[in-house]
């Protein structure tokens, strides 16, 4: 079973002859455990199709499945439902509450699960041991750098044990010893059993991926 199915699926914005073509019929399979890079030029479709995968950009026509569940048709609640049951996401940007502590940063999503108090301290302090970065549990977001921002995100990401993690060029804004770090914390995520699909212009970071998808003109080019 794949963790991801993609058939004929196609996505634009804007009308008429100013209309951006993002997916343009693209077929793709992505399977359980997966470790994968999506690469391709700006413009080919990479983010339209991450977020297509997150169930955030729904296509205007063509099929995707999540396993063998179908997520064309779903309602915003069961989207919803489906990113905080079965997705991380994590983005070039960070998307940190700046005013807001580490811990609260990471705690969000299972604050909005009301999950316990208890259960909450218990589950961040320990991943954030595990990120390095346990001495900033109560570090203002903004005081970070990017190297400890992204592994807050990645935190955030992660403190709901999702399926998949989905990164949008997690490691775009970072220097290459940060960059390194970072790719080190996500393979480990995914040798813990997480798969991980992660958008990047880099070709080491798509070359320290198990599978490469690269996109063209909103199609799949190669896949290997």
């Amino acid at each position: 079973m794949n963790l991801f199915t993609l058939k004929n699926v196609k996505k634009s914005y804007g009308r008429g002859e100013a209309a951006v073509h993002a997916l343009n019929g693209l077929n793709l399979e992505i399977g359980e455990g997966a470790f994968a890079a999506i690469t391709g030029r700006s413009g080919s479709g990479k983010s339209t199709l991450m977020k297509v995968l997150a169930g955030l950009v729904t296509p205007e026509s063509g099929e995707g499945y999540f396993r063998d569940e179908k997520l064309n048709g779903r309602s915003w609640k069961q989207l919803l439902e489906y990113r905080r049951k079965h997705v991380g996401i994590i983005t070039q940007s960070y998307s940190l509450l700046d005013e807001d502590t580490v811990f609260d940063n990471i705690a969000l999503p299972l604050q909005l699960r009301h999950v316990g108090r208890e259960e909450i301290e218990r589950e961040v302090t320990e991943l954030c041991r595990t990120l390095g970065i346990l001495e900033k549990l109560d570090a203002c977001a903004n005081e970070l750098s990017g190297g400890q921002r992204q592994r807050v995100a990645i935190g955030r990401a992660l403190i709901t044990k999702p399926t998949v993690i989905l990164a949008d060029e997690p490691t775009g804004a970072l220097d290459r010893e940060n960059e390194e770090n970072i790719m080190e914390i996500l393979r480990a995520i995914h040798e813990n059993g997480t798969a991980l699909i992660i958008v990047t212009h880099d070709p080491e970071i798509a070359d320290a991926c198990d599978t490469r998808i690269e996109i063209d003109d909103g199609r799949v080019r190669t896949l290997g």
